[in-house]
């Protein structure tokens, strides 16, 4: 395609123009192997923990748990703001690129290990505690 990637990684008019067929690429790739992504992102992690952000899809986390799955240290965390923040931090819906599976397939996903909601700009000092908090207790209720 030829793309900036550069342009490509940022909040642009740019990005928003390729978007959709960087959705209907991607998705291609995942109907072959789910886990395409999700294995390339972490082929070179060599460190005890790592977090994985922007994660997407129930096949995503499907991925993770089975590749880290039961007796790992696995912890899946979801970051959610209500649309009238969304929209206050500058987000405008667009159809056919905001209500598609790459945008909102864990909307209705369950099995979070924890749900932090970002609503306020100074509560993150109270998120962090919670992440730390389940990091260390390696799970539970936060």
């Amino acid at each position: 395609m030829g793309l900036d990637l550069a342009a490509l990684l940022g909040d642009s008019a740019y990005k928003e123009r390729y978007r959709r067929q960087m959705i209907e690429w991607s998705d291609g790739r995942r109907q072959e192997d789910y886990g395409v992504f999700c294995r390339a992102a972490c082929a070179t992690i060599d460190r005890p923990i790592c977090i994985v952000s922007d994660v997407r899809r129930q096949t995503d986390v499907r991925y993770f748990r089975e590749a880290y799955g039961p007796g790992t240290r696995l912890r899946t965390v979801r970051i959610e703001a209500s649309e009238q923040v969304r929209h206050g931090r500058g987000w405008q819906f667009q159809a056919g690129v905001d209500d598609v599976q790459s945008e909102c397939d864990l909307d209705g996903y369950a099995g979070w290990d924890l749900v932090l909601t970002n609503e306020r700009p100074d509560g993150v000092g109270e998120l962090l505690d919670r992440l730390v908090q389940l990091v260390e207790c390696g799970g539970g209720v936060v």
